[in-house]
C-alpha cells in the first residue's frame, strides 16, 4: 500500500494541537456572539472533518483533534468568564502604583496602575487610566491615593482587541485628573521598569530624539514614542515588524549568544540554561509579547536539539510554543503580534524549501534565493492580516525587506552589546552614530517606498471566513498534504469556492 494511501497529511501532534486550539477559540467567540453564519460554517466543517476521518479510519487523529477543540472552547469560556464577573464601583477609595506603561496624546495621558488596593485592603487586577491634566503627569514608580469610579473592562471593544491591556492583566479602566490624588512615594520602580528606563535615558542621551525612540521600539517593543509618521511610512513600507519585537530580534540575539558561548567553550549542557536565563530577562523587559514568547520557546527547543543530538522539527516547536501561550493566555490568538509572528514563521516552515528550490531553478544564486524565500514566505503568511489592518499592502515590501532585514540586524546588535557598555564609559556611545546612521537609511527607504504611487494592494473588508479559507487552502497545497497534485488542485478549488460562498453570506446579512 502506498504512502498517498496510508495517510493523507503529515500529523505533527503539537501542531494540529495547536491549530485547533486556536481554531476553537476564534470560533467560540463567534458563536458565542450568536454568530449563526459562523456557527452554520462550524458545524459543516466539523461533519466534514469527521466523515474523512472515519473514511481514512484516522480515529486516533480524530480523538486528538475533538479533545483539542474541547478544551480551547473550555479556555475560551473560563477566560471571557473573569471579565464577565467584573462590576462597576463607584466612589471608591485605590491605592495604586504608576508603572512604566504610559502613553501620551493630544488630549490625555494613559497609564497602566498595578498593586492596586481598596481603602478597605482589597485587592484588584491592574487598571487603566487617563488623566485629563497634561500639566500635572503621572510617573513612573509613584504610589499614589485618592477616590475614583471604576468601569470595568473587556478586551473587546467596538470589535477591536486590546491587546496590551489584556497583557498587562487590566480589568478596570477610570477618568481622571492627577490633582485628585495624593502621592504616597515616588521611588517604587521595579527592577525590570528601572532597567527600560535607564537605557531609554542613555539612548536619549547619545542619540537624536527620532532615532532614540525608534531603538527603544526595537529592543523593547514600545512604540508609543515613535513619530506618527515615521510608524506610518514603516507600515506602508511593509517593515513595521522591526518596531515590534519578534522572532527577528530574538533569532538575532540567540545566535549572537550562542555562537559567543561556543567560542569560549562553555559545557554544551550549560548553553541551554543560560540562554534560557537571559532570554527569559528578555521576556520580562518586553512584557511577555507574544511573539517574543513564541520565538524564546522555539529557540530554547531548538537549542535543545542541537545538545542532544536530536532532529528538530520547525511544526511541532511553533505548535509546542503555541500551546503554552494559549494554556496560559488564551485571548492572546485574538492579539495581532501574535497572529503576525505565528502566520510568519508557519508560512516559513511549510513554504520556505518550497519557494527556495524553485529559485535555485531559476538559476538565483543561494545567498539571494535563501533570504528572497523568507520574505516571500513572510509575505504570504501576513497578506491578509495586513489588509485587514491596514486595507492595504506593498507589493515592493518583498525587495525592501531583502535590504532591510540585513541592516537592521547589523544594527539591533551593535545595540544589545553598546547598551552595556555606556555603564563602563560614556565613550561607547560614539558607537551608537552607526546605529543612527542605519536608522536614517531605514527611515529614507521607507518614506521613498510608502510614497511610490500604484504599487499597493488594496482590499476591503475580510472576515473570518476568508481567513480560514486562506490559510486552508494554503495548508492543503503545502508539502504537508500527502495526496496527489490532482487532489491538491480539486481541494485548493473546493476550499476557494466555499470561502467565496462562505465570505459572500456573510457581506449579504
Amino acid at each position: 500500500m502506498s504512502m498517498l494511501k496510508k495517510k493523507f497529511v503529515n500529523f505533527r501532534p503539537l501542531f494540529y494541537i495547536f491549530i485547533t486550539l486556536a481554531t476553537a477559540i476564534v470560533f467560540s467567540r463567534y458563536i458565542l456572539t450568536s454568530n449563526f453564519v459562523y456557527l452554520g460554517i462550524f458545524v459543516a466543517l466539523s461533519i466534514s472533518f469527521v466523515v474523512v476521518c472515519i473514511l481514512k479510519k484516522n480515529f486516533k487523529v480524530l480523538f486528538v483533534i475533538i479533545l483539542s477543540f474541547t478544551l480551547g472552547f473550555s479556555l475560551y469560556l473560563i477566560e471571557v468568564s473573569k471579565f464577565a464577573k467584573i462590576e462597576n464601583i463607584e466612589d471608591v477609595t485605590i491605592t495604586a502604583r504608576v508603572s512604566n506603561k504610559i502613553s501620551e496624546n493630544d488630549k490625555y495621558q494613559v497609564v497602566i496602575f498595578d498593586s492596586v488596593k481598596t481603602e478597605d485592603g482589597k485587592s484588584l487586577k491592574n487598571l487603566i487610566g487617563y488623566n485629563y491634566n497634561k500639566n500635572n503627569k503621572f510617573l513612573p514608580g509613584e504610589i499614589v491615593n485618592g477616590k475614583v469610579s471604576l468601569r470595568k473592562f473587556s478586551p473587546f471593544k467596538a470589535n477591536n482587541f486590546s491587546s496590551s491591556a489584556y497583557r498587562n492583566n487590566v480589568y478596570f479602566t477610570f477618568t481622571a485628573n492627577k490633582s485628585n490624588f495624593n502621592i504616597i512615594s515616588n521611588d517604587n520602580v521595579s527592577l525590570d521598569e528601572k532597567i527600560q528606563i535607564s537605557v531609554k535615558d542613555k539612548l536619549n542621551r547619545f542619540m537624536t530624539e527620532e532615532n532614540s525612540a525608534i531603538s527603544y521600539a526595537m529592543l523593547f517593543g514600545d512604540k508609543s514614542e515613535v513619530d506618527g509618521a515615521i510608524r506610518n511610512n514603516f507600515s506602508d513600507s511593509g517593515i513595521a515588524h522591526i518596531l515590534a519585537v519578534s522572532g527577528l530580534h530574538v533569532g538575532v540575539l540567540v545566535s549572537v549568544l550562542y555562537f559567543i558561548l561556543k567560542k569560549c567553550k562553555v559545557n554544551k549542557y550549560v548553553i541551554p540554561a543560560v540562554v534560557f536565563a537571559i532570554l527569559l530577562i528578555y521576556c520580562i523587559l518586553c512584557s511577555f509579547s507574544p511573539s517574543v514568547v513564541r520565538a524564546s520557546i522555539m529557540a530554547i527547543v531548538l537549542i535543545l536539539s542541537k545538545t542532544f543530538n536530536k532532529e528538530y522539527d520547525s511544526l511541532s516547536s511553533i505548535g509546542l510554543a503555541g500551546i503554552i501561550i494559549l494554556l496560559v493566555k488564551p485571548l492572546s490568538i485574538f492579539d495581532l503580534g501574535f497572529q503576525m509572528s505565528f502566520a510568519s514563521v508557519i508560512a516559513i516552515a511549510v513554504f520556505y524549501k518550497t519557494i527556495f528550490n524553485f529559485l535555485i531553478k531559476l538559476k538565483l544564486p543561494k545567498f539571494l534565493a535563501s533570504p528572497l524565500s523568507v520574505s516571500i514566505c513572510v509575505q504570504i503568511g501576513l497578506f491578509p492580516i495586513l489588509i485587514n489592518c491596514f486595507n492595504k499592502i506593498s507589493i515592493l515590501s518583498i525587495f525592501l525587506n531583502l535590504f532591510i532585514i540585513p541592516i537592521f540586524s547589523f544594527a539591533f546588535i551593535i545595540l544589545i552589546f553598546t547598551i552595556p557598555l555606556l555603564y563602563i564609559s560614556s565613550f561607547f556611545g560614539n558607537i551608537l552614530f552607526a546605529v543612527q546612521f542605519i536608522l536614517e537609511i531605514i527611515k529614507l527607504s521607507a518614506e521613498t517606498i510608502a510614497n511610490i504611487p500604484h504599487t499597493f494592494i488594496t482590499l476591503f473588508g475580510l472576515n473570518f471566513a476568508f481567513y480560514f479559507g486562506y490559510y486552508s487552502t494554503l495548508f492543503v497545497s503545502s508539502r504537508f498534504m500527502l495526496i496527489s497534485k490532482k487532489s491538491k488542485l480539486i481541494a485548493c478549488l473546493s476550499a476557494i469556492l466555499l470561502t467565496s460562498f462562505c465570505c459572500g453570506i456573510i457581506f449579504a446579512i
